[in-house]
């Protein structure tokens, strides 16, 4: 049997997803969400961080 003969089944009318919002999953977003911009920032900012690194490594 051809999937785009049975119309309900090539629309996904016959399909049946069961999707559930959980916390696990709810936290993995906020965790990739709030990661995403720290790495984007990261890069362009690198050469502050070493060279406040070597300063404060000084002592005097």
């Amino acid at each position: 049997m051809n999937a785009n003969s049975n119309p309900s089944v090539a629309n996904g009318v016959g399909v049946e997803h069961s999707t559930q919002v959980t916390p696990i999953s709810i936290r993995a977003a906020v965790t990739i969400v709030a990661s995403v911009p720290i790495l984007l920032v990261y890069p362009f900012m690198q050469k502050y961080f070493v060279v406040g690194l070597n300063v404060g490594s000084v002592k005097e």
